[in-house]
């Protein structure tokens, strides 16, 4: 980024040694279209080297240096043109924000005041002081671009008749006993009546100015946007005028030349005469552009005249010589004043600085020697022998002069709702048909492609044709057949054309096509760096000198995709929706019966301390062992006893241990019974 800066700025001091002042932004608008018409000598794949550099400063010095060149003049009055309208309209934005950041702090500060009670005098009176404040400062408006009013009375004399007003006004809308019941509200609540207050105090005034008893310090705003407004629409129309004339003088003589062919139809008059007439074709967009702008802030100046005249009236015929009039009658009207008031106020910072952008652009009005001048010879000829200019023919030198141009009629052999094809479409069979934006801001662009960048206008009589979404106007039948032949072939012409000349990018409107030579890319570039800096003069140099910087740098490219699914899967289902009505009224009679129903209960003898009950409980837990062998086992069972204890033959006591035999797989206790057994007795 520092070399590119650097290339930026020698290119700038080279301008500046040979005495040429050229800002940076056009120093790197003019090394980028030269990186773009080279792509041999300047690679867009390879960094530059020194020698490249070398020769991209020379190359760029040598260019902006060149006086008395159409072409660069149409690059410089784009340029200018550009910035200063976007110069403006950030001084608005400014304007306005800071503006709304000194109202919102007032607001801020009153609505921050707590009184410790209704007797705290002195918080109260404090608090009355910044409303007062609040209000000298809101009901003053703007006063014009520069932020100063219109009057040039006495400021001093006008200060304290503006307090006096103020202070009366405020007193009998807002007295101070109403600040009781002001603290005490909330705090939105506090900022609507702060505001609606400061309109109402705002209309007294204006009408107290209309009666000729008051009003000092507000201006006669809607007199002023009005005279304004109508002067620049005057200015703007007869500039309009006369170049749609050395327009058409250019048109006439570039057609006629390429008809007949005159002596002085050579390859550098043509090219010349095909860059002043871009030269001034662009100056009339823009003269177009301003006019739509003007007449845009005529239709809302006259609205806003309206409504402020006849809410004045209303409340001329309201108030009268009447002493008194109740307030929910005209506090209203006061209201609508004051909105019409501030909007004309506003409207006229605009109108102004679209003066401001006029007078910059009266600058090329004459920046070059034009040499086809209105009394010069060949534009004499063309006049009184070349055709009109509504039914000139194409301008190829192979047409016949006898042959007459073709009828709309004529048109039905070309191929209509080819698949990707171009398609003509006509006023027939196209309703919203003078709706169609127009590609190349209406011109022919198979006659720049291939007449070296003429520019002539199309003619949407011959039909407007549709290729991929794009619509595209023709100055003749023969340019008209040729695109439907090879419609690639003419937009890659007209791209070709722009690449050789720089100053149709945005005469075209193709910055698409060249995203590295967008204006409004540097312009957004250098807001952003003038809004991070905010350090003076020289903090916004700098952030020019970087935008120039991201201008001259080639573009990021990036791929991209998005996919989406063919059928979506609604996620978010509801099941207990219903769309028939009927469903839905017997559910609603349903929930009403059941709201009009009562269970009750009752406790009698029969059932008194009845009830099923249940218990659960956890069963014991199985337990098991798992061993390696599966087999059953018989212990011997060892059975002791006495013998002898009832007498017998053996009378003594004996202790008798034996272990009977058991049968495999079971384990059970065999004993004589003590009353059936024989001399052994068994216990």
């Amino acid at each position: 980024m520092e070399e590119i800066d650097d290339i930026v700025t020698d290119i700038a001091q080279g301008c500046a040694g040979k005495g040429q002042r050229v800002p940076k932004v056009l120093a790197a608008f003019i090394a980028r279209t030269i990186l773009e018409s080279d792509p041999v000598l300047f690679s867009p794949e390879k960094e530059l080297s020194n020698e490249g550099i070398e020769t991209l400063v020379r190359m760029g010095i040598a260019r902006c240096c060149q006086k008395d060149d159409p072409a660069l003049e149409t690059i410089k009055m784009q340029v200018t043109f550009d910035s200063t309208y976007v110069r403006y309209e950030e001084e608005l934005a400014q304007s306005n924000e800071a503006r709304a950041n000194k109202t919102k702090d007032l607001i801020r500060s009153i609505i921050g005041v707590r009184p410790k009670g209704g007797t705290d005098f002195e918080t109260l009176t404090a608090l009355y002081r910044q409303i007062f404040s609040y209000l000298q400062f809101v009901s003053r408006g703007q006063g014009g671009l520069d932020g100063k009013g219109l009057s040039q009375a006495d400021p001093a004399a006008v200060e304290r008749a503006v307090e006096r007003e103020l202070a009366a006004a405020l007193e009998s809308v807002f007295p101070r006993i109403g600040l009781k019941s002001f603290v005490l509200l909330g705090a939105e609540e506090k900022r609507l009546q702060l505001e609606e207050l400061a309109r109402i105090v705002t209309g007294i005034r204006l009408f107290n100015r209309e009666q000729g008893k008051g009003g000092a310090g507000l201006d006669h705003v809607e007199d002023a946007v009005a005279t304004t407004v109508s002067d620049l629409r005057e200015a703007l129309d007869a500039e309009v005028a006369e170049q749609h004339e050395v327009c058409t003088r250019y048109q006439e003589t570039l057609v006629y030349c390429h008809l007949r062919k005159p002596d002085e139809a050579t390859a550098e008059n043509l090219e010349r005469w095909a860059q002043e007439l871009a030269n001034r074709r662009q100056y009339c967009a823009y003269l177009a552009s301003l006019a739509e702008d003007a007449a845009a802030s005529a239709r809302r100046v006259a609205a806003q005249r309206d409504a402020f005249a006849s809410e004045m009236d209303e409340l001329q015929g309201m108030v009268g010589g009447r002493a008194a009039v109740p307030k929910e009658h005209v506090y209203p009207k006061f209201d609508a004043v004051a909105a019409a008031w501030f909007a004309l106020d506003e409207e006229l910072r605009v109108v102004e600085s679209r003066v401001a952008v006029l007078e910059e652009l009266h600058a090329f009005r004459e920046s070059y020697a034009a040499t086809l001048g209105p009394h010069s010879a060949v534009s004499r000829q063309a006049r009184l022998e070349g055709p009109p200019i509504q039914d000139e023919a194409a301008p190829s030198p192979d047409k016949p002069e006898d042959k007459p141009e073709e009828d709309p009629e004529d048109f039905d052999d070309l191929p209509q709702g080819d698949e990707g094809g171009p398609v003509r479409l006509s006023v027939e069979t196209t309703p919203e048909f003078m709706q169609l934006p127009l590609e190349y801001q209406g011109f022919c662009g198979w006659t720049c492609a291939n007449k070296g960048g003429l520019l002539l206008p199309g003619k949407p009589g011959l039909g407007v044709v549709r290729y991929r979404g794009a619509h595209y106007v023709f100055a003749s039948a023969e340019a008209l057949r040729d695109f439907f032949k090879d419609p690639e072939g003419a937009r890659q012409g007209v791209v070709a054309a722009a690449t050789k000349r720089p100053e149709l990018v945005h005469l075209l409107r193709l910055q698409d096509q060249y995203p590295g030579t967008s204006i409004a890319k540097i312009l957004a570039a250098a807001a952003s760096k003038r809004a991070a800096s905010r350090g003076g003069v020289e903090g916004q140099r700098t952030a020019q000198g970087g935008a120039a910087a991201a201008l001259l740098a080639p573009p990021v490219m990036k791929d991209a995709a998005c996919e989406t699914p063919l059928h979506f899967v609604e996620k978010n289902m509801d099941p207990s929706y219903e769309f028939n009505e009927w469903a839905l009224r017997r559910r609603a009679l349903r929930l009403a019966a059941l709201k009009k129903s009562a269970t009750t209960s009752c406790q009698t003898d029969a059932s008194s301390y009845r009830r099923d009950n249940a218990s659960q409980v956890f069963l014991p837990k199985i337990s098991s062992t798992q061993t390696r062998k599966e087999s059953g086992t018989q212990p011997p069972l060892r059975i002791q006893y006495l013998q002898g204890i009832r007498g017998g033959a053996n009378k003594h006591l004996a202790e008798v241990s034996k272990v009977p035999p058991l049968p495999v797989g079971r384990v059970e206790l065999f004993y004589e019974h003590p009353f059936r057994g024989s001399e052994d007795q068994a216990h």
